[in-house]
């Protein structure tokens, strides 16, 4: 399969798209078994969600980056109605036999990564009113399995143990996405310089103006606050399923700098994916 189009003006990809399928493919066999090995179904997960509806959704996922990475688009129109249009679909979703849930979630995905090692390059693609690349759509679905994979688990107080490099990957891959999920409320007024530095792994500049965010490879510029931080335990922070206090009295997240006391905002700067 050859590249659809160029990348617009002020869109990058930030991870290799051949690495984002490996990282992905690896983590495929790992959800379908935490699936499996699950006790019971209607254990609540995440939410008004149970364990049953976390393992559906994950199957409606493999669908969907299917339906994108072939052209076809999302089935969102836009990132707003995600939460709704997910809880649609559960609610017509007759089967949720989590055995068979899983039997199909594997096909999917062992079909769509089929379909992810035969592209060229990084392509542009449709992601509801979004164009992100190729590599950020795959960075995204590592981020669902292992947080949904975390829902799946700890709902039962059974052990999930994500892999550093594969959050750290999945966390630096979504930025071209992250920089459309800032809370303008939160950063109204707000310009300062995150420097983010995911330990043993990467280091970018994440630049806030009055509800505007950048994430560009580090420079001269000006930094307020150094971050640095554990790659699981800044994703399971970002993503809201822990609270940051844990991981700062466990030195997971550090910080330092002209305003330090910033870095205890970051994550309300950001709304959860």
């Amino acid at each position: 399969m050859s590249t659809r189009a160029s990348h617009p003006a002020g869109t990058k990809s930030f991870i290799d798209l051949s690495e984002g399928t490996r990282v992905l493919e690896a983590t495929v066999p790992k959800v379908a078994g935490a699936m499996r090995a699950v006790d019971d179904g209607d254990a609540k997960a995440i939410g008004h969600w149970t364990v049953r509806d976390v393992a559906a959704h994950l199957t409606d996922v493999a669908h969907d980056q299917h339906r994108i990475t072939r052209g076809e688009g999302s089935v969102y129109s836009t990132t707003k109605e995600i939460p709704d249009v997910n809880d649609q679909r559960l609610r017509a979703r007759e089967n949720k036999d989590l055995h068979a849930l899983a039997d199909e979630f594997e096909t999917q995905m062992t079909s769509y990564i089929s379909l992810l090692k035969s592209i060229e390059g990084d392509p542009i693609v449709s992601w509801a009113e979004l164009q992100i690349p190729q590599s950020a759509v795959v960075a995204s679905d590592i981020g669902e399995l292992l947080v949904h994979g975390f829902d799946i688990t700890h709902a039962e107080g059974k052990p999930w143990p994500i892999d550093p490099h594969a959050a750290g990957l999945s966390l630096k891959g979504i930025s071209p996405v992250t920089m459309h999920y800032v809370d303008k409320e939160a950063t109204a007024g707000v310009r300062a310089v995150f420097d983010v530095r995911i330990r043993g792994q990467w280091q970018l500049h994440f630049a806030f103006d009055d509800g505007k965010l950048k994430i560009e490879e580090p420079s001269s510029r000006r930094v307020d606050v150094h971050l640095s931080a554990d790659p699981v335990a800044f994703m399971l922070v970002g993503y809201g399923r822990v609270s940051h206090w844990g991981p700062l009295f466990k030195g997971q997240l550090l910080s330092w700098g002209r305003k330090p006391l910033l870095a205890l905002k970051f994550p309300t700067f950001l709304k959860n994916p």
